[in-house]
């Protein structure tokens, strides 16, 4: 019980402090008025009932107090529970997240060439300088690994424009080895998800059909060349911006 509370509660006490007296006083003066043989004057009752009061009083306040107390502690005890029953959120590997942030970085250069230069090259493997402790070694491993997966791009672009061509779904035996390669370096099972696969083979189909994707209503629209090679032209020029960030 703190100062604060107790001064909260203070009226209230003297209000019933001042009822109970007034209570007890008023017993004594019809006792005595109507002569029933009081032999004590009025102050013995109004002590006595002050001294009641007073002891009621305290005792909810006690009371009080012991519900606050007994409420604080069934709160903790709540929201400990439910700390211990919500889920624990996954323990992310720092090496992995910025590996991650790192393929982002680079990623980011590789879209825009023209800011690729020997001082945007050096701010980038400084700041993630711990991805390469073999130094020049897992360098080449980080660009061999980003070349093969923009090289099946660009092999599945090239089935793309072959089906269009063709007006039949064609696959190279280039794309059918990216469909077997480890995903190792990007954390997955394979280079190729199974959802991208079955994208990629969707895709190849509509391109056979002269078909695009369909729109939001649901209506065919017409497959064109010019999509696909522009689409080709860009990873190209995305490897040739691989090999100049990693030289």
């Amino acid at each position: 019980m703190t100062l604060e509370q107790f001064w909260i509660f203070f009226p209230s006490i003297i209000l019933h402090l001042i009822l109970t007296c007034g209570i007890a006083y008023g017993a004594w003066a019809f006792a005595h008025k109507y002569k029933l043989g009081l032999t004590f004057g009025w102050q013995l009752p109004v002590l006595g009932a002050g001294v009641v009061s007073i002891f009621l009083s305290f005792n909810s306040l006690i009371g009080v107090h012991q519900a606050r107390i007994y409420n604080d502690w069934q709160q903790r005890k709540l929201t400990e529970q439910a700390k211990a029953s919500a889920p624990t959120p996954p323990q992310v590997d720092p090496a992995l997240k910025m590996k991650s942030e790192f393929l982002l970085a680079a990623d980011g250069l590789l879209g825009q060439p023209d800011k690729i230069n020997s001082q945007s090259k050096k701010e980038l493997f400084s700041k993630f300088a711990l991805l390469f402790p073999k130094g020049a070694e897992d360098r080449k491993l980080y660009f061999d690994n980003l070349m093969r997966a923009h090289e099946c791009q660009r092999y599945f672009l090239e089935d793309a424009m072959d089906s269009f061509k063709a007006q039949k779904a064609t696959k190279s035996k280039e794309r059918e080895k990216c469909e077997q390669q480890t995903g190792a370096f990007f954390n997955r099972e394979k280079l190729l998800p199974p959802e991208t696969l079955q994208n990629n083979t969707r895709w190849i189909e509509l391109m056979a059909l002269h078909q695009g994707p369909p729109n939001p209503s649901g209506s065919p629209v017409p497959a064109d060349i010019q999509v696909i090679r522009s689409a080709l032209d860009g990873v190209i020029r995305k490897m040739d911006s691989l090999k100049r960030l990693f030289e």
